[in-house]
């Protein structure tokens, strides 16, 4: 199965209903909820868009939008060699 990492920005069109991002990051769940794909994000990712999230609608709306997220992807430990490995890729 591939995998694709999400940056924060990604999970926030997606959050959010950003135009016109929002309908690709959708097409990318609905992939991932096929099991043809696995969606990736990194916890500094989460914790980023709780806090945008919590600034601009409340915490109580970022706390269950993050809970959302949560459900739909994986969570991985990324650090130097996983950056350094990632630079590497042919994609």
């Amino acid at each position: 199965m591939r995998k694709i990492f999400l940056a924060t920005n990604v999970l926030l069109d997606f959050l959010l209903n950003r135009e016109p991002f929002c309908d690709d990051i959708a097409e990318l769940i609905e992939q991932s909820l096929e099991r043809s794909i696995q969606l990736c994000v990194s916890s500094v990712s989460i914790t980023e868009v709780n806090y945008i999230i919590g600034r601009s609608e409340g915490k109580r709306k970022a706390n269950s939008k993050t809970k959302k997220i949560l459900q739909l992807v994986t969570v991985e430990n990324v650090g130097e060699s996983t950056v350094l490995k990632s630079s590497k890729s042919k994609l």
